[in-house]
């Protein structure tokens, strides 16, 4: 049966290699689009950095407020790529931004998975080893998630596959310029969506900077310089209140001028980051990875992505993002390229042993990607997509809204008034909800009295805060209007 399967790989790896360019491509577009089609038809609920940051801006940049957008209470980074992509997308389709904010992940997305196909390709000139590249970014669950919702990761690892893609063929390309120049401006605009994009761009600045020993200093001085000057520019804004709008967001560096070093601490966040890489890697492609980081340890690609492994994961630590895993999939999707590589051999492998481990990992991927696939809508997160657009057919636009379901504010169109933790109701005059874009605060008697409600309140009796909320709305003498699975609505009375 071995026999027969290695047979057979051979035979798959042969007509991949004589089929031509433009049919590779269409199917390798074809595959990443099919993959993410039960993720699009199961989708249950925007992501709440989608709904209360991404889509607002855009709703701005669609309606002309374009000063609004970039400096109003959303503070998003300077020039948001992606959010201006959602806009541009409405623009283009009519569709909502909602909608649109998917269509852009999901495009992303798939363009980002040709990407790495491209890289692959480029890196070994084998088409198998980068169809299984392609696997492994398939059956990446996290990233399937970010798809088909409105969320900025498919963005950045679209950006970052390209820009690696063209700074690896600018290494073999007799013009090495055009290729290197787009592959540092695919990586700014990276910037534009998270700036990690820019670490990759500094890690080919520093292999590229060490690839031999002569002029090496004048090399790292020239690399270094950017970086000086960043810091010089932020200390100069801090010390002279300059007021730049540059450093926020993804760009706040405070973290790092404020970070008091412990050896202890240091030590105990870097077991947490490891085990959060292992877990992203599914531990299996970890081991795939580091065979190949060994086998492949002198080729410039492995350089750059140690080098980018490791400033991830002191930034990481540095900046308190130690639990966060959305900002490493860019240095996990890196390593996909070579893990590829050690399966490929393993496939080919005379050695039986050595074959059913690989197959079992190919099947283990599938595997990955069909349980995600078969993931039905989440009936809680639904539940408050229809309270808020309920609240909204019933009252409109920007009606007085007080959750502890931010995105129950979403759907009924309108900022509310979230929900903090308390543990009594008993002084009427404490703040017990706030506008978080606004900072507006809203106490008990704000919301309402015996016999009188002055909001519409949408509560979810799983949490403590909604149980103690139910209960003084029962004492006042209210009941329901509508229920939503966990979600009671609660609308004005006088």
């Amino acid at each position: 049966m071995l026999d027969t399967i290695s047979t057979k790989v051979r035979a798959v790896s042969e007509a991949l290699e004589t089929t031509s360019p433009r049919i590779i491509s269409a199917w390798v577009l074809a595959v990443s689009i099919l993959a993410i089609v039960p993720m699009w038809l199961n989708y249950s609920i925007i992501p709440k950095d989608g709904a209360h940051f991404y889509v607002p801006v855009a709703e701005l940049f669609l309606q002309g407020s374009f000063r609004e957008a970039i400096f109003g209470p959303y503070y998003p980074m300077l020039l948001p790529l992606y959010e201006f992509s959602i806009f541009l997308m409405a623009k283009l389709t009519g569709v909502g931004l909602e909608t649109s904010g998917r269509l852009v992940s999901a495009l992303c997305f798939v363009l980002g998975g040709f990407g790495l196909f491209k890289l692959t390709e480029a890196l070994f000139k084998i088409r198998l080893i980068a169809v299984l590249s392609l696997l492994l970014y398939l059956s990446n669950r996290e990233l399937l998630k970010c798809s088909t919702v409105c969320m900025k990761e498919t963005m950045l690892i679209c950006l970052v596959a390209w820009g690696n893609y063209c700074m690896v063929k600018g290494l073999e390309a007799q013009q090495k310029a055009p290729m290197y120049v787009t592959g540092c401006l695919l990586f700014v605009a990276g910037g534009l969506v998270r700036s990690t994009a820019l670490i990759f761009l500094f890690t080919w600045a520093f292999v590229w900077a060490v690839h031999k020993r002569q002029g090496v200093l004048w090399r790292l001085v020239l690399v270094a310089l950017p970086i000086v000057a960043v810091i010089t520019v932020y200390y100069l804004n801090i010390q002279e209140k300059l007021g730049l709008q540059v450093f926020r967001r993804s760009y706040a560096l405070s973290s790092f001028v404020k970070y008091n070093f412990s050896l202890v601490e240091f030590g105990a966040d870097a077991v947490i980051m490891m085990r959060q890489f292992l877990a992203k890697w599914y531990y299996l492609i970890a081991v795939f990875g580091a065979v190949g980081i060994y086998r492949l340890r002198r080729e410039t690609y492995t350089r750059v992505f140690l080098s980018a492994f490791v400033v991830f994961f002191i930034i990481c630590i540095i900046d308190g993002r130690v639990t966060v895993d959305r900002y490493i999939y860019a240095p996990v999707i890196a390593l996909y390229p070579l893990a590829a590589y050690v399966l490929a051999q393993m496939l080919r492998s005379r050695r039986k042993i050595v074959q059913v481990i690989a197959i079992l990992a190919v099947v283990t991927f599938l595997g990955l990607w069909t349980q995600k696939a078969l993931t039905l809508p989440d009936p809680d997160r639904v539940s408050r997509k229809e309270a808020g657009a309920w609240i909204l057919s019933q009252f409109g636009p920007k009606t007085d809204l007080v959750t502890n379901r931010q995105r129950v504010g979403f759907y009924a169109d309108t900022t509310p008034f979230v929900i903090i933790n308390f543990e009594s109701l008993d002084n009427e005059k404490k703040n017990i909800a706030r506008q978080l874009i606004y900072r507006k605060w809203a106490t008990l008697a704000d919301i309402g009295s015996q016999g009188v409600l002055h909001m519409v309140v949408a509560i979810d009796i799983t949490h403590r805060d909604g149980v103690l909320l139910k209960e003084k709305l029962e004492s006042w003498g209210f009941v329901p209007d509508r229920t939503f699975g966990n979600i009671l609505v609660y609308l004005p009375k006088s």
